[in-house]
C-alpha cells in the first residue's frame, strides 16, 4: 500500500466523515488510521459507493456514533474517486 494513497485516505476520512468530530483536534490528526487499510481494500477491488457508505456505517456502529448520511455519502464518493488516480 503506498504510504500517500494511506494519508490521502485518512485525510478524507477526517476532513468529510470525522463522526466523533476529532478533526480540530491536531493530536488526533491520526485518530481514523486503524480504518485506511480496509478503505483502500474496498477501493482497489472496486466496491460500489453503496457497499463503502454501509462500510462506513458499521464503523459509526462500533464507535457508538452515527455521521449524517450526507457526511458518509460525500466521503463515499471521494474515496471512490481515488480509483481514478
Amino acid at each position: 500500500m503506498a504510504k500517500n494513497m494511506f494519508r490521502t485516505v485518512a485525510d478524507l476520512l477526517m476532513d468529510y466523515w470525522d463522526p466523533i468530530d476529532v478533526g480540530d483536534n491536531p493530536n488526533l490528526f491520526d485518530e481514523y488510521d486503524a480504518y485506511v487499510p480496509g478503505m483502500i481494500r474496498l477501493i482497489e477491488k472496486g466496491a460500489s459507493m453503496q457497499t463503502i457508505e454501509n462500510h462506513l456505517k458499521a464503523v459509526e456502529v462500533t464507535l457508538g456514533v452515527q455521521a449524517s448520511d450526507s457526511r458518509r455519502v460525500e466521503t463515499a464518493a471521494k474515496l471512490i474517486r481515488l480509483r481514478a488516480h
